[in-house]
């Protein structure tokens, strides 16, 4: 249930799971080396039953989760996917120090099991129908038994320091400001001029102080909630909070904790993005922290970062990404954002840099995971007249699953567009990947068609100048490695003489551990207006 505190004290408070939290966060390995800390799935949520799991002995249980079966997608009207196009997957989650053993246990027998990132070198032994491997490092990975279909993503998390965990005052029985939502209406009800969020959380009072909500371990309905100035969230362990939460002119905003933000019961949003944008939008904001949360099901784009300064996402999972169009995270207009130690299971782009009024800099991914159903791994877009993106950096990335471009970075209109630095980037293809499709709008039951004699392969690095202004420099690719497929395609181009794609630094490709060192053994395309390329040890 929900807990609210301002300043005046405790407005409402229901935790009626809390102990079970308390008693979840005791929970020792009776085997092993680690300590493991588990939080069951609410009743009436939905687990994923093709397979069960124990870390260090301990049962862990999986959540279900809708994902993309086939790469085909939609533009704008606001219909739904057809289910058809999708795919029941798992995930779990767990707290951990040390050490763990990992077992799952399969209904049918499994005869290959691969385990990504593959840089990660966990190798795991199969007997029939039981999958086990050690774990050293707190990082996501996925498990994929006979194929990639129903696979099983896990999120290990460090054990939470003490005072990391909000504690309740006192526990009190359900009241009426902790009614369910169910987020389903008019798009527009919390203001007339609205256009980017879903009806608000109308139960809670509206109030100018600072709020402190409290999800504990269970099931919550909030539809949007509105976060102001200095408000803060905490989603327990066990808790799966259905809604999103918005965010606009304010400052110092913190989401943190363990559970799940579901989007699900949210339509999808239209062109306008009324409905709401994503399970988080926030904008025009400063001092932001989101840390630890899983996201899931968001009717749009997952995490909309808009006109905002000094952001820290850390932590976060992205999964159960189904519906047309649902980037991961989108950078629009801000400045000092850093994204790291995050998953993302996307259905379009994961990682967006969106400049289209305002300067960007100070934009930096660090140690994450993607995994794309559709669309680019990441990409840096330039458009309507902004001036610069600057300081833009991607580092230590595993791309477990490509859609169509890993590395893009495209100048639409006009932006000077430098110091720009790729490094540790491992991709990983596989001998045969299905190509990416748009749908026709006419066709709204269109299906798709896997072709197996088809030899498309996605791209690696595309980099090109479209608007008669504008400039690329600066821009660096170091310890980039490839495994699997290497018949991936790469290319820079520039617009015209004066606005060129200038100095840009290959160094240290890999294609399965073979250095390359020669632009066509490496499929790089050199186009016109592109000046001091240089590929190198």
């Amino acid at each position: 249930m929900i807990k609210k505190i301002t300043r005046k004290g405790i407005l409402r408070i229901s935790s009626v799971n809390f102990i079970c939290v308390i008693m979840s966060c005791l929970c020792m390995p009776c085997s092993g080396i680690g300590q493991v800390v588990t939080y069951p799935v609410p009743s009436n949520e939905q687990k994923f039953d093709a397979c069960q799991l124990q870390v260090n002995g301990n049962p862990v249980d999986i959540y279900a989760c809708r994902v993309s079966k086939y790469p085909i997608n939609q533009w704008w009207p606001g219909y739904q996917r057809p289910i058809e196009q999708t795919e029941i997957a798992g995930f779990a989650y767990w707290d951990m120090k040390g050490r763990v053993e990992v077992e799952i246990k399969t209904e049918k027998a499994v005869k290959n099991v691969v385990i990504r990132p593959l840089s990660l070198g966990i190798t795991a032994e199969v007997d029939s129908n039981r999958i086990s491997f050690k774990l050293n490092s707190i990082t996501p990975i996925v498990v994929e038994m006979d194929g990639y279909h129903n696979a099983l993503h896990l999120f290990p998390n460090r054990i939470q320091a003490k005072n990391d965990i909000p504690k309740s005052p006192y526990s009190a029985e359900v009241d009426a400001y902790t009614k369910s939502h169910n987020g389903v209406g008019n798009a527009n009800v919390c203001c007339p001029q609205c256009s980017y969020c879903s009806p608000r959380l109308t139960n809670f009072p509206d109030s100018k102080d600072v709020h402190f909500y409290y999800f504990a371990a269970g099931l919550h309905d909030i539809g949007t909630l509105r976060l102001k100035s200095n408000d803060s969230v905490y989603i327990a362990g066990g808790a799966v909070v259905y809604g999103s939460f918005i965010s606009d002119n304010a400052e110092n905003i913190r989401i943190w904790g363990r559970g799940i933000l579901d989007g699900g019961h949210i339509r999808r949003a239209d062109m306008r993005a009324r409905a709401g944008f994503g399970c988080l939008h926030i904008r025009n904001s400063s001092k932001i922290s989101i840390k630890g949360i899983i996201l899931r099901d968001p009717n749009s784009w997952g995490c909309n970062i808009r006109e905002c300064q000094n952001v820290e996402l850390s932590g976060l999972k992205f999964i159960g990404f189904w519906r047309y169009n649902a980037d991961g995270i989108d950078i629009w207009n801000s400045s000092n954002v850093s994204v790291k130690d995050c998953f993302i299971r996307a259905y379009d782009d994961s990682f967006v840099v969106r400049a289209t009024d305002n300067s960007m800099n100070g934009i930096h991914f660090s140690n994450c995971v993607l995994w794309n159903d559709w669309g680019q791994s990441s990409v840096i877009s330039a458009r309507h007249g902004v001036k610069k993106i600057e300081d833009v950096t991607f580092k230590n990335i595993d791309i477990i699953r490509a859609s169509s471009c890993a590395l893009r970075l495209a100048n639409y209109n006009g932006a000077d567009i430098r110091n720009i630095e790729y490094a540790n980037i491992n991709m990983e293809i596989d001998d045969w990947v299905p190509r990416q499709k748009m749908q026709k709008a006419e066709n709204k039951e269109e299906l798709y068609v896997p072709n197996l004699e088809d030899d498309y392969c996605p791209s690696l690095i595309r980099v090109y100048i479209t608007a008669p202004s504008g400039i690329v420099e600066n821009v660096t690719y170091r310890n980039i490695k490839v495994f699997g497929n290497t018949n991936t395609l790469s290319s820079f181009k520039g617009m015209d003489s004066e606005h060129r794609v200038n100095n840009v630094l290959i160094k240290n490709l890999q294609f399965n551990d073979r250095v390359i060192t020669d632009f066509k053994e490496a499929n790089i395309t050199v186009g016109k207006f592109v000046d001091n390329i240089k590929i190198e040890k």
